[in-house]
């Protein structure tokens, strides 16, 4: 039996933490997006503002996205930041967003507006 190149199988790259500051009224790409395919139902949008974090309901549509945009998202954190925050949609929420995307989506994840992070 012949070692051929082509039967060696290759690790994956690790994924990469990229981060962002979500903005406040429902104004991240992945809230557009889905009030623009819910008939801009503001009050259907599973988030609580009051709660940090992330519902589940939540993480599933920015994995949707993000999916539809070509890049895999497999978790997502959160972490406070600000203490206190204006009132304006585009302030942000007052916490971090950590996204573990594959490391291949770096780039597509940078030119989204995020940069690369880990959760501390």
């Amino acid at each position: 039996m012949s070692c051929n190149e082509d039967d060696v199988t290759r690790p994956e790259p690790d994924p990469v933490w990229v981060a962002t500051e979500p903005i406040q009224c429902l104004g991240n790409p992945w809230e557009r997006d889905w009030l623009e395919s819910h008939n801009w139902d503001y009050s259907g949008y599973p988030k609580d503002p009051t709660t940090p974090g992330l519902e589940p309901e939540e993480f599933a549509i920015i994995q949707d996205f993000y999916d539809r945009n070509g890049v895999t998202v497999f978790k997502a954190e959160t972490a406070p930041k600000y203490e206190g925050v204006c009132d304006a949609c585009s302030c942000p929420e007052g916490h971090t967003l950590y996204l573990l995307v594959a490391a291949e989506d770096v780039q597509k994840m940078i030119d989204f507006g995020y940069r690369e992070e880990s959760p501390k």
